[in-house]
């Protein structure tokens, strides 16, 4: 599979159509119908249902698009910072899970540099734990906020694989998230019995996601209520409205968290490691840097 047949498969998911797709990107329709079939036929895969005039993508066509969006990306990057020169040497990349602090270090790092210059590219992008893996080892961003459990076994192969480095900031024990007016809220420490009545919200990491990649990283943690999110606004709505809560580091925020949702100590033997990777062997640019002392500071403090 080429950079082109990549091309055609994402244009045709963004427009649900062949057709479209094709003009888009100034080819003809045959010819993009037969490098996506030259796909298929090259791994023995369906990555799209036809039925009556649909476009749909199959689960293979998703984890497919999963895979090669951000290497589509990169190279259209490179692309245009060679051929057009637009890209400042001002830049700043960063992927991360659902993080309180990441956001607010993003924010006092971009007022303290920024006000003075005339052009930059900031990437800010916050997605699922394979993701945030994945766009570093492509390059589509500099540095990754990771959150995991510490016995995680299966994402230090997973970065091992990729030639990508953790660096561990600090390691806490878990906290509870739920509203101020859950019954539990009064307790100074929750174990999983207290928790069992009511819901766990987790944050989506995607179709057939292993439980290792989960951000909520208490990996014994076993319910039978589960809600699956992808923002915190939702978080914050459903704590209080169907008694919901999260299990994560501790870490708030002013900016991503409402007042109404507290934190109160999980009664558990596992550790959680919170740190950033790195490509191995690569050195950061100014800003990057910048950012991640901004970000261990506030941890540490």
């Amino acid at each position: 599979m080429n950079l082109q047949q990549m091309k055609y498969i994402l244009y045709v998911e963004k427009y649900h159509s062949f057709s479209r797709a094709a003009k888009k990107l100034y080819v003809s329709q045959p010819g993009i119908s037969k490098g996506i079939k030259d796909v298929e036929d090259e791994y023995g895969i369906q990555l799209f249902n036809r039925e009556s005039g649909k476009v749909s993508l199959t689960e293979q066509g998703i984890k497919l698009i999963r895979q090669i969006s951000p290497i589509v990306e990169q190279a259209e990057y490179i692309d245009d910072y060679y051929r057009h020169n637009k890209i400042s040497e001002c830049t700043l990349s960063v992927a991360c899970q659902h993080h309180a602090v990441a956001l607010s270090t993003m924010e006092e790092c971009l007022l303290e540099v920024l006000p003075d210059k005339e052009k930059y590219e900031i990437r800010f992008l916050e997605v699922m734990t394979k993701e945030v893996i994945e766009y570093v080892h492509s390059g589509v961003c500099e540095i990754g906020l990771l959150l995991k459990n510490k016995d995680n076994r299966v994402i230090k192969a997973e970065l091992d694989s990729r030639n990508l480095e953790f660096k561990t900031i600090c390691e806490n024990k878990s906290y509870v998230y739920l509203g101020k007016q859950h019954p539990l809220a009064e307790k100074s420490i929750i174990t999983d019995e207290d928790l069992e009545p009511y819901p766990f919200m987790r944050y989506y990491q995607g179709k057939g996601s292993m439980k290792y990649f989960s951000e909520e990283v208490v990996e014994s943690h076993a319910v039978d209520k589960v809600i699956y999110v992808t923002d915190d606004m939702t978080i914050g709505k459903l704590a209080q409205k169907l008694n919901a809560y999260m299990i994560g580091s501790g870490h708030r925020s002013e900016e991503k968290m409402s007042d109404e949702i507290i934190t109160i100590p999980y009664d558990s033997n596992e550790f959680i490691e919170l740190g950033w990777i790195y490509e191995k062997n690569k050195a950061l640019g100014t800003l990057a840097k910048k950012y991640i002392a901004k970000f261990e500071n506030k941890l540490i403090k």
